[in-house]
Formats: structure tokens, C-alpha cells, sequence
């Protein structure tokens, strides 16, 4: 069996942790956020010494690229998703338990939505999200929405 033996730090093999938890299909928008801003908050804390661990010359301008830009890049997503995933996993312990009650887990508006409120207050948005939406009739299946049409040019459409 291959397998393969390093020596990394704590904060290292929590990322690779991490990676593999991202890797995973069934993780909701809000453990998926979660993960991401604790990856940022690693990428972060190792900043300071990734700038006095320097030996060579730097090559470019500029600060080299720490923090949520760094995280976003060695993740392979857009910065602002790597934001977006701090704003959700910095709601309340609270307020996410009562998210993932109510069904939001998945929702990243609604989770948002709560993310910007005051973290005293984030657990009552909750409540007015849930209460805004509009009831289940029993008995009524809904379907998925069709397809958007495809629209072509008169020009392409000729030719």
C-alpha cells in the first residue's frame, strides 16, 4: 500500500485536512464556508513568517500576497467568495445552529443576510427568514424551473 510520511506542522496538516473536507460533495455552503475562513485564518496567522522567512531577493512589486487573496488563489476560488466565506463563518454559534434547524444551511443569500445583522441579533434573523417564506401547500409538488431560453442572433440564425 503507498503511502506517503511528512513532517508538517499543525497548522500544515489541518490544511490538508481541510483540502480533503472541500474535496467532499456533501458539505453544506455554510461547513464549506466554514472551512474556507478557517483556512484564510491559517493562511493569515503563517503571513509574518512567510515575509521574514524570506532569503532571496524578492522578485515584482509590492507586499507579497497574504491572507484572504493567498487563501483564494491556493484554494481556487474568486477573492470575493473567499470574503463572502469569512462573512458567513463569522455568524454567530447561535445563529448557525438555528440556520441549519431552519433549512439554511445551503442558502448563502439567506446566510449572508444573517452574517450582516449584529451577532446579537443574527439568531432573530433567522426567525424573520423562516417566517418570510412563503408556505408549503400540501398535496402541491413543485417542479424545477425550466431552462432559460437560448437566444441567437438574426445574423448567426442566417448563417
Amino acid at each position: 500500500m503507498p503511502c506517503r510520511i511528512t513532517t508538517w506542522g499543525e497548522s500544515q496538516a489541518r490544511r490538508w485536512e481541510i483540502a480533503e473536507n472541500l474535496h467532499r460533495a456533501d458539505l453544506t455552503t455554510l461547513q464549506r464556508n466554514e472551512q474556507v475562513a478557517e483556512w484564510i485564518a491559517l493562511t493569515e496567522a503563517e503571513a509574518p513568517e512567510r515575509i521574514l522567512g524570506q532569503l532571496a531577493p524578492k522578485i515584482g512589486r509590492g507586499r507579497p500576497e497574504g491572507g484572504v487573496r493567498a487563501a483564494a488563489r491556493e484554494l481556487g476560488i474568486e477573492h470575493k467568495e473567499a470574503r463572502r466565506a469569512t462573512k458567513i463563518a463569522s455568524i454567530s454559534p447561535a445563529a448557525k445552529e438555528a440556520a441549519r434547524a431552519a433549512g439554511l444551511g445551503n442558502n448563502q443569500t439567506a446566510l449572508l443576510r444573517v452574517a450582516a445583522a449584529e451577532p446579537e441579533r443574527q439568531a432573530d434573523v433567522v426567525q424573520e427568514i423562516v417566517a418570510a417564506r412563503p408556505a408549503a401547500r400540501p398535496g402541491l409538488i413543485r417542479r424545477p424551473r425550466d431552462p432559460p431560453s437560448v437566444f441567437v442572433s438574426k445574423k448567426a440564425a442566417a448563417g
